[in-house]
């Protein structure tokens, strides 16, 4: 099943307001479960990175990054979430007390970091975004 992105909002919107789920634990069940399959196709255990923004898509791959530490895999975050609150800066603070890298690079700095890594977990942008993606 294809999953659009008026589906998952409707999940997402069901599991917190009929099923009295979390957005919490919807990050939390997302970054674990997509850290889990990078543990599987990244089975010789190179570096992760993972690249958060704002919204709760970058509280996810905060969790991710978390995950994937207590994994024993490499990772580095660049983040740029600019700050979030809630529960995505909930998640990010404690990526920064995990230890690993959490880096707001430049773009040339970012760059560097993307041809060190094994793999790259986008978490950006998220199925509430509704602007125009540009360079700023």
């Amino acid at each position: 099943m294809l999953l659009t992105r008026d589906r998952v909002r409707e999940i997402d919107r069901r599991a917190v307001e009929e099923f009295g789920m979390t957005v919490g634990q919807l990050m939390e069940n997302a970054g674990r479960n997509v850290a889990e399959v990078l543990e599987f196709l990244n089975a010789e255990g190179g570096r992760v990175v993972v690249v958060c923004g704002k919204g709760n898509n970058g509280g996810d791959g905060f969790v991710i990054a978390r995950h994937l530490d207590a994994a024993g895999i490499p990772v580095t975050v660049l983040d740029y979430s600019g700050g979030a609150g809630g529960d995505a800066g909930r998640n990010r603070e404690i990526a920064r007390k995990c230890g690993f890298p959490v880096l707001a690079p430049t773009a040339l700095e970012a760059a560097s970091h993307f041809a060190e890594a094994s793999w790259i977990a986008d978490a950006l942008f998220g199925v509430g975004l509704t602007r125009a993606i540009s360079a700023a």
